[in-house]
């Protein structure tokens, strides 16, 4: 227990105190290619009740439901969904200021997904137990997360201000083995895991920046260079 709390103390202050530019809401490119393949991954329909892990400012969330998806929206913290729902303003919003390990509330959903989020998560399996306990029979599960193996990562994390490592250091268990496993630990089914993406906000977000890598993804020889991925599974059917 002390480690999860010396855990989610830690990341509350290195969100809250200070929001870091990659955090702020807005449909760059950027963002837009990783909401557009969490879509895709996920089949995400606007019919569908959806349960989005970590929103914190609503970077993702924005988009999301400005498109018309529903949105019950969970962080461990309540100042930024309360930035969040100030932002979304009379949008189809919920939020839920809860660590996902002690999910307690009755609704079921059909998606759950998150953006850059569990590998800032004290407990893997423990979170994949909380979402079991939420996810409808059927329910599909899609994280984009970055790649543990892109060295980029590492170096973005030693030279920009206000990144730590200890704020940072669960990209080593963003591999497909690690979650892979936890998720057949946990009894998901349909596992898979699709990648993809180059470049971080400052190269996407330029014109030539996403022509480069729009024709990066057409040749097969360049995706060990991929930066990000989709961690993909489902609840079974009961």
């Amino acid at each position: 227990m002390n480690n999860k709390n010396n855990h989610n103390t830690y990341q509350l202050k290195y969100y809250e105190n200070h929001y870091k530019r990659n955090m702020q809401p807005g449909e760059t490119p950027y963002i837009l290619q990783h909401i557009n393949y969490i879509i895709k991954c996920a089949d995400l329909k606007l019919s569908h009740s959806i349960l989005e892990i970590g929103a914190g400012l609503g970077r993702c969330s924005l988009p999301l439901l400005k498109r018309g998806y529903k949105l019950t929206c969970v962080d461990i913290s309540h100042k930024m969904l309360e930035e969040l729902k100030a932002k979304a303003k009379n949008s189809a919003l919920r939020t839920i200021a809860i660590d996902i390990t002690e999910a307690s509330f009755d609704e079921k959903f059909d998606r759950i997904i998150g953006f850059f989020t569990l590998h800032h998560i004290h407990d893997i399996e423990g979170c994949l137990r909380g979402i079991a306990k939420v996810a409808k029979p059927g329910a599909v599960i899609a994280f984009c997360e970055p790649i543990a193996y892109n060295f980029l990562y590492y170096l973005q994390i030693a030279f920009t201000k206000n990144m730590t490592w200890e704020g940072e250091k669960g990209i080593i268990n963003m591999r497909k083995g690690y979650m892979f496993a936890a998720m057949k630990k946990v009894g998901f089914c349909d596992l898979n895991c699709v990648s993809y993406g180059f470049f971080p906000p400052l190269i996407a977000n330029t014109t030539w920046g996403g022509k480069i890598e729009h024709l990066m993804e057409k040749v097969r020889i360049f995706r060990w260079a991929h930066a990000f991925q989709i961690f993909v599974c489902r609840m079974p059917d009961r």
